[in-house]
């Protein structure tokens, strides 16, 4: 059954941890925004970033975090990409003036009960690649 006030999630910020041989891991700082008038309880995410329409980098992290009333949280969550994905979007970044990305997956809610309810989110965004110099005209 979905809530009549399904939280709502965003990318707040994303950096990158650690680069090995074969693997690449970044920091993902996501905005947990409640909109209903009852606070909620998240027990973990799953989430899934795609670039330009491209699967990117995925994760999963436990969390024990209560949102409150219209209120928001921020947790963050490693993801995983592979090198060959990370080499693939490097490659087209100096024809692009902006990079896409979508952010999916579900948050895991701990309402008592022992199969726990999840509630799929979706968020999506662009961001802007020129510089200062590039925007006008130098």
């Amino acid at each position: 059954m979905t809530r009549p006030d399904s939280p709502r999630v965003s990318l707040v910020d994303l950096r990158v941890e650690e680069v090995s041989l074969l693997e690449t891991s970044c920091r993902a700082v996501i905005r947990i925004l409640n909109p209903g008038d009852a606070a909620i309880r998240v027990k973990g995410i799953s989430c899934d970033l795609d670039l330009n329409g491209e699967p990117f980098a995925t994760g999963v992290s436990p969390l024990d975090v209560t949102v409150p009333s219209f209120g928001t949280e921020t947790v963050e969550v490693l993801l995983y990409s592979s090198n060959l994905s990370l080499l693939r979007e490097a490659m087209g970044l100096p024809q692009r003036q902006s990079l896409e990305y979508r952010l999916r997956g579900k948050l895991r809610l701990d309402d008592g009960k022992a199969l726990a309810p999840s509630v799929p989110f979706s968020a999506e965004g662009r961001l802007s690649l020129k510089t200062a110099e590039g925007q006008d005209g130098n």
